[in-house]
């Protein structure tokens, strides 16, 4: 199997890593594609389009992200074993293990050619089962075989780790807003995740991650802000950048409290959708909120 590895590049830390990684591998037969300097849209389209394009000299696209950086030389070989064990397989998705929640999440993408897809209508959740037109059940998640395939976020910068909050902040209201509760709680639990760990290691780049989750959480931040082109995230990094670990958590603290953080984290996405006001408005609210305190009783 020929394989094209497709890496979107803009101002990841760790790319010279991720580049290093790609060529160690054992397997050879691949191509490494790299995007440089596109929008997150824009990057994804073009590196789609080409593998399409290209579908004939290619049986496989390995999306391996510049904040990637892969766990083993021979993770291409065992990608390419595990297609041609499965020829009904077209979309494989696997875990890696990320810096910010210090879990695994599912980051690695992998493609047959035979998958395409439609963008049109989708300028954030960019690799999200919607835009790929595939066979159903063919799409397999690995959060055992072959994970951890990469290390995500090895070694951020700080601009770099209060992006990912805020990307991560705006893709839970997103969601939420439309009703995706698999992918808002999948996207809460970053941010959640991001800031115990935190609280468990006084890393600022962890603070400042969950920071530009909080404020993204309260709507500062919009989805064409996520493009590292437009420069509004980087401005109001600006303003925190040279804050300690003691600001960062006073801040981060009165924006949880603000954004529901004291309720569990079903009723935290509700109150992050439709506010306190409508929420108590809501006629089963007294059976809710009953429910709530008894969580939060057993949480204390």
């Amino acid at each position: 199997m020929r394989i094209l590895v497709g890496t979107l590049y803009t101002i990841e830390n760790e790319f010279d890593e991720c580049v290093a990684s790609i060529e160690r591998q054992s397997y050879r037969d691949f191509e490494h594609l790299v995007l440089r300097n596109l929008g997150n849209k824009e990057a994804h389209e073009s590196l789609f389009n080409i593998f399409v394009e290209r579908s004939g000299e290619f049986d496989l696209l390995v999306k391996v992200d510049a904040d990637m950086v892969l766990c083993s030389e021979f993770l291409l070989a065992a990608i390419v074993e595990r297609f041609e064990k499965n020829p009904v397989l077209e979309h494989l998705q696997i875990a890696v293990h990320d810096f910010f929640t210090d879990q695994l999440i599912m980051g690695m993408n992998v493609y047959r050619n035979s998958v395409r897809w439609d963008m049109s209508a989708e300028a954030v959740f960019v690799e999200s089962s919607e835009t790929i037109r595939s066979t159903p059940g063919r799409r397999v998640r690995d959060w055992n075989d072959l994970a951890p395939s990469a290390i995500h976020c090895k070694n951020p910068s700080l601009l770099q780790a209060f992006h990912f909050g805020v990307h991560k902040g705006v893709k839970v209201k997103e969601a939420v807003s439309r009703q995706m509760s698999t992918r808002a709680r999948e996207h809460y639990y970053n941010i959640e995740n991001t800031w115990h760990h935190f609280l468990r290691t006084d890393d600022v780049r962890l603070g400042l991650a969950a920071l530009g989750g909080e404020l993204a959480l309260q709507d500062k931040f919009l989805p064409e802000h996520l493009d590292y082109s437009n420069p509004f995230v980087a401005q109001v990094f600006q303003s925190h950048e040279q804050w300690s670990n003691k600001q960062i958590k006073i801040a981060v603290t009165r924006l949880r409290l603000a954004n529901g953080g004291l309720l569990p984290p079903e009723a935290r996405l509700e109150y992050l959708d439709i506010g306190y006001a409508r929420t108590i408005a809501r006629r089963a609210v007294p059976q809710r909120i009953r429910s709530w305190l008894i969580q939060l009783l057993k949480r204390s």
